[in-house]
């Protein structure tokens, strides 16, 4: 899988600032391996990518490897690294619907019931709630993007 253009794997092993001998001798795998990994070759086994997990120090690449099928896509929204500002942003943005949401829904589900009346504005609530996860979702990724500029920097980031 790739974003903008790289291999999610290869990012973030590059992004730890290691070398492909280096981070399979980690992971416990050949070189070779990694590399075809990291070019799309083949399929990275989901206890690979724990490892480069724990290895990257990247729990973001966790989730972008569940999106990475047809499933994951489906179930899971699409969040992104930020910034803590514009984590702050989108996060407050989504929480200022949740009255309006929680009125709604319970007008809806007082007869424990979606009729056909109320289908439009249910599939409304749904989207208002996925954009609320994906906010929320994004503040566990925030202290990576942190971790990633202070490794590549040498920098300590502010508190």
């Amino acid at each position: 899988m790739t974003t903008n253009g790289m291999n999610i794997y290869k990012e973030a092993r590059q992004r730890a600032h290691m070398t492909v001998e280096a981070a399979a001798e980690m992971l416990n795998i050949a070189p070779r391996s990694l590399q075809h990994y990291e070019a799309g070759d083949r399929a990275v086994p989901d206890d690979v990518v724990a490892d480069m997990i724990g290895a990257y120090n990247t729990p973001f690449l966790g989730y972008l490897h569940l999106r990475s099928n047809a499933v994951g896509k489906m179930v899971l929204p699409d969040v992104c690294e930020t910034g803590p500002a514009r984590c702050a942003i989108k996060t407050t943005l989504a929480t200022d619907e949740v009255p309006a949401i929680a009125k709604k829904m319970l007008t809806i589900s007082e007869d424990d019931r979606i009729d056909s009346s109320e289908r439009n504005c249910f599939r409304q609530i749904q989207g208002a709630a996925v954009k609320l996860a994906a906010a929320f979702l994004s503040v566990c990724f925030v202290r990576e993007k942190e971790n990633a500029v202070r490794r590549a920097t040498g920098r300590r980031t502010e508190r």
